[in-house]
């Protein structure tokens, strides 16, 4: 199996996320990146990093259009309703 990874995946580290309706620490976070590096290298795998941006296309065959608008849009529309954090 070829596993790939960015160092961009440590670059997930905000303040919280909501979660049951609560404001919790954030499930995605440098540390859990640390701990899925360490138990793949344990269990013998390897990987290679991810050195390109393959575009839009490549996010667009795997994932729904609308949604990938809705992301690419999200923190300014947050923004534009007078939203901060």
């Amino acid at each position: 199996m070829k596993i790939y990874y960015a160092d961009k995946h440590r670059l997930h580290d905000c303040d919280g996320e909501i979660k049951d309706g609560e404001l919790k620490p954030c499930f995605e976070n440098p540390t859990r990146a640390d701990v899925i590096e360490t138990s793949l290298e344990k269990a013998g795998y390897t990987w290679e990093p991810v050195s390109k941006d393959f575009g839009i296309e490549s996010i667009l065959n795997v994932h729904d259009a609308d949604y990938v608008k809705f992301l690419q849009n999200a923190w300014s529309d947050w923004q534009a309703a007078g939203r901060t954090g």
